[in-house]
């Protein structure tokens, strides 16, 4: 997945409250809120996050829960596209962040919705994990 940039923790002032996490590049924005317990109604806090006027371009937002310092359960809010089950990107940017921050240490199983894969972080970052197809189309242009 190539080198991601980390940033050091921030804070966002949003409309009823602060909220703390990292940004983190791999190759597209990510912002990390690491989180003690899902609430319901977080996608309303992400899209918030997500156009925040601190990300002029948008920004893919994750809420991440630490369960141990080698496994992490992610939820995806994506630019323009709203709550996902799962993010490769997404995975990733999680498992940085943590390790970054000393919540985890690579390689870190990143559980998500829709599945969970294996994120390895040793200067580059490798993912790993199952893959099937879950549609088929047809372009014509």
């Amino acid at each position: 997945m190539g080198e991601p940039q980390v940033a050091d923790q921030s804070a966002l002032k949003l409309a009823g409250s602060e909220v703390r996490g990292i940004s983190v590049s791999m190759g597209n924005p990510h912002f990390v809120v690491f989180v003690e317990q899902m609430v319901h109604g977080w996608q309303a806090q992400a899209a918030e996050i997500g156009k925040h006027q601190n990300f002029p371009h948008g920004t893919n937002v994750e809420f991440v829960k630490v369960a141990s310092a080698d496994a992490l359960h992610a939820f995806f809010f994506e630019r323009g596209v709203g709550e996902t089950r799962s993010s490769g990107t997404g995975s990733c940017a999680s498992a940085v962040a943590a390790i970054f921050s000393g919540r985890a240490r690579s390689p870190v199983r990143v559980h998500t919705p829709g599945g969970a894969q294996t994120v390895r972080w040793d200067g580059s970052v490798f993912l790993s994990g199952p893959a099937r197809v879950i549609c088929r189309g047809e372009f014509f242009g």
